[in-house]
């Protein structure tokens, strides 16, 4: 079964995945701090709580990803690929988050997957980086960093601050 997206329904902005996937969003109960943002912020009424957690609604959620950006620790899984959507009910005694069914691949395995290529473009003076994209996601990125210039014997303790101070490194998240 393919891992990717296969087309996009214009009519409710949602993307339908291969036959048999689903998507769903999912908060990590572990990261929450059930601040209410995510059900403040939510559009449709797609997210409801408990006593112990935070949960959102699949049938109800229709993927704008207005939860997203304002919840304070990322908590919310920008998507689940899943067989079957979890109920609410499961979700609400979650203690931590079930396994991916699939591992997640994150932009700092592909960077580590291209190691020497990076290293390269790290070695010239035009080379710029952006992080953008959660918060979560920027100590992974820096640490790939890290490694990539520690295997390719550049230091990435001193080139970061250098590149930071010329303006070719740039991080935006939320």
């Amino acid at each position: 079964m393919p891992e990717r997206f296969v087309r996009s329904d214009p009519y409710n902005s949602r993307l339908v995945t291969a036959p048999g996937l689903a998507k769903q969003h999912l908060i990590d109960p572990e990261i929450c701090i059930r601040c209410g943002t995510c059900e403040a912020t939510c559009t449709v009424g797609a997210v409801t709580h408990d006593d112990r957690n935070y949960v959102v609604q699949p049938e109800v959620c229709g993927h704008c990803l207005d939860c997203i950006g304002p919840c304070p620790t990322g908590a919310i899984d920008n998507w689940r690929i899943v067989r079957t959507p979890y109920p609410i009910e499961d979700q609400f005694a979650w203690t931590e988050l079930p396994e991916q069914e699939r591992p997640k691949r994150y932009v700092q395995d592909h960077m580590r997957a291209n190691s020497r290529p990076i290293a390269a473009l790290l070695r010239r003076d035009l080379a710029h980086i952006f992080i953008c994209g959660l918060k979560g996601m920027e100590t992974g990125v820096d640490d790939a960093l890290h490694e990539i210039c520690r295997e390719n014997r550049l230091d990435w303790a001193v080139l970061k601050p250098q590149m930071r101070a010329s303006g070719r490194y740039h991080v935006e998240t939320y």
